[in-house]
């Protein structure tokens, strides 16, 4: 009697598309997590189009003010660039507990409904008002970002427990490149001559006015088509071959358990401190550069540049990361941090190539935190609720978004761009020292078990 081969051998491929919850070998695991991530980088890189909020804001403010309301002040762009932190920050805890109950692809899904209708509703509400112009391409927009954040990092955590700092860094690179793809892209549609705009800092010309409702219409398909792409190749991981790699895993607590331990509060403070100056730069770095670099499609390609350098970044503190302490990585990044906000005014004196190496070197610098606070979440309170538990942390972005906006608002017609950067040095400043308040209450945890301080490396 002839045996009939196992099925594993009529059909080879079979195994890498079965469900996550069966039994896999370990190259199937590592090419389906790589898939996973690869997948969730892809829904970042939309999601990480909140950085070209710096470029889109005064073409949207030049709209308003020539065909809305006479009265919209240029400077208005900064309320568009901080109404998505703000809506991300508050959304993010219940969109934590929602990956957890419906799983990340389709929470990813979600988050791609909100992005496309967001997007394409703004084609209607730039021609009624700014107020609706901040719901659709804000309010909205922020919350479908809030949906597939937390749940694309967690997904790659989850898939490469052992590696955690790389695999968060590699998801939000995406988010961080996002940038580098659509800055250009939306100058070429909107401005594909580079009219340079109006002494005013509005741009006049009817052709670049005309062009700018249909661009949202164009970029709603392009994310949607994306963000689909993302969806597909997410999944999430079974039990059983998360264990197979033998994760270092010590503890698992809930959001109510952490907001009892001076860490989430140290974490949360640290990070605010850094994404406050670093939201300032992104959403002014071409309304401050127009004071001095008259040329707009040059301000369109720095915008693109310093996205690769925000990308590399995420890479770089995340593989940093898992090679030496968190504290030890904060303390540099937000020294480093200070020296270039501090050093900011003087950029004037050099133009474009000075101005563009401390535009780099910011992004290279300051996004690192992004990278490292997921994965310091995950080793300090466990990896089972990271993404609810990161939604809590991610809450500073609302205080974020408030500090940024009162700045801009209030206080740049009374001390200008270098009394703002000051500020935001000496807020880099506070978030170094704040590391080694953490280090000390992380020697001092006894709760905190042998493993976990391996994970964290601290002596």
């Amino acid at each position: 009697m002839i045996r009939r081969p196992p099925r594993s051998t009529l059909f080879p491929y079979t195994t890498l598309f079965r469900s996550p919850k069966r039994n896999e070998t370990k190259m199937t695991f590592q090419w389906r997590g790589a898939l996973s991530v690869c997948g969730a980088f892809l829904f970042q890189l939309i999601l990480g189009t909140t950085y070209t909020d710096g470029n889109m804001g005064p073409y949207i403010m030049s709209y308003l003010h020539k065909k809305v309301d006479s009265s919209q002040l240029l400077s208005s762009t900064i309320f568009i660039a901080t109404i998505h932190p703000i809506c991300q920050g508050s959304m993010i805890i219940p969109s934590g507990y929602l990956e957890s109950k419906i799983g990340p692809r389709y929470a990813s899904f979600i988050s791609t409904i909100l992005i496309l209708g967001a997007t394409t509703l703004t084609y209607f509400t730039i021609k009624m008002s700014f107020m609706m112009v901040l719901l659709t391409y804000g309010i909205m927009f922020g919350f479908g970002v809030s949906c597939g954040y937390g749940a694309t990092i967690s997904n790659g955590v989850q898939w490469f427990p052992n590696n955690r700092g790389l695999a968060s860094g590699f998801v939000l690179a995406g988010y961080g490149l996002g940038a580098f793809i659509f800055n250009p892209i939306q100058s070429l549609i909107i401005n594909p001559h580079n009219n340079p705009p109006s002494k005013n800092g509005f741009f006049e010309e009817d052709g670049v006015l005309e062009r700018i409702p249909k661009t949202f219409l164009i970029l709603g398909a392009i994310y949607f088509t994306v963000q689909m792409i993302g969806c597909v190749l997410i999944c999430r991981p079974s039990e059983q071959t998360v264990s197979e790699e033998k994760p270092v895993e010590e503890i698992s607590l809930t959001p109510l358990e952490i907001i009892r331990r001076k860490e989430f509060y140290l974490l949360w403070l640290s990070m605010f401190c850094t994404t406050t100056s670093l939201s300032f730069v992104s959403a002014m770095y071409k309304t401050y550069g127009e004071t001095f670099i008259r040329d707009d499609r040059y301000l369109a390609i720095l915008g693109s540049v310093t996205s690769i350098f925000n990308c590399l970044g995420r890479i770089t503190w995340g593989l940093l990361m898992d090679r030496f302490q968190f504290v030890n990585c904060m303390r540099a990044l937000t020294s480093i941090g200070a020296c270039l906000l501090f050093t900011m005014p003087i950029t004037f004196i050099g133009g474009k190539i000075i101005y563009t190496i401390w535009c780099m070197a910011v992004y290279f610098t300051l996004a690192g935190v992004f990278a490292m606070a997921p994965a310091a979440c995950s080793n300090f309170f466990g990896k089972k609720y990271m993404s609810a538990n990161y939604g809590l942390i991610f809450t500073n972005n609302i205080a974020c978004g408030v500090i940024v906006a009162l700045l801009t608002s209030l206080l740049i017609s009374r001390i200008g761009y270098n009394g703002l950067f000051f500020i935001l040095g000496a807020f880099c400043t506070v978030g170094c020292i704040l590391t080694f308040v953490l280090e000390g209450v992380l020697n001092k945890k006894p709760n905190h078990c042998e493993k976990n301080r391996q994970i964290n490396k601290v002596p």
